[in-house]
């Protein structure tokens, strides 16, 4: 389709450009369909691959790094404990500043879910891109995420 009335044509391909972005990420979403094989919500997910891959977190900087709202963390959190998954650590230095750390629990399971993950996004991946394809598009990804 051509340029729609009263939009030039940088307007109309951001707004191609946004429509394959969303496109793409709830296909691969669906396709790593984590739900499926381990029980936890896309979100749940992210704070448990978030915190297996860079240890203990405050809550502010899960929020900031998954990018959702740091009530939606603590809910997230919420069920992560009950599950037995994750706990809470109080920050030494600061009273307002929670951390999130895995469970002895937590850290076994991702222990065997997440190489399965690893396995299923790269092959996701790489099937369609290169690996210098694949760099280029995490400069350009994370140039955009920063700017948001």
């Amino acid at each position: 389709m051509g340029v729609q009335p009263g939009f030039n044509a940088r307007a109309e391909a951001a707004l191609d450009v946004w429509d394959i972005m969303t496109r793409t990420f709830t296909t691969l979403t669906r396709q790593a369909n984590t739900n499926s094989w381990t029980g936890l919500s896309p979100t749940e997910w992210a704070v448990l691959t978030h915190l297996y891959r860079h240890g203990i977190e405050s809550m502010a900087k899960i929020s900031q790094t998954i990018s959702i709202t740091t009530g939606n963390v603590t809910y997230v959190v919420d069920k992560l404990v009950e599950r037995g998954l994750v706990r809470r650590q109080p920050c030494a230095e600061d009273r307002r500043v929670i951390y999130a750390v895995l469970t002895d629990k937590g850290r076994q399971l991702m222990d065997e879910w997440f190489p399965t993950y690893v396995v299923k996004v790269e092959a996701m991946l790489s099937s369609k891109l290169s690996a210098e394809e694949l760099a280029t598009l995490k400069v350009l990804l994370t140039k955009l995420g920063t700017s948001a």
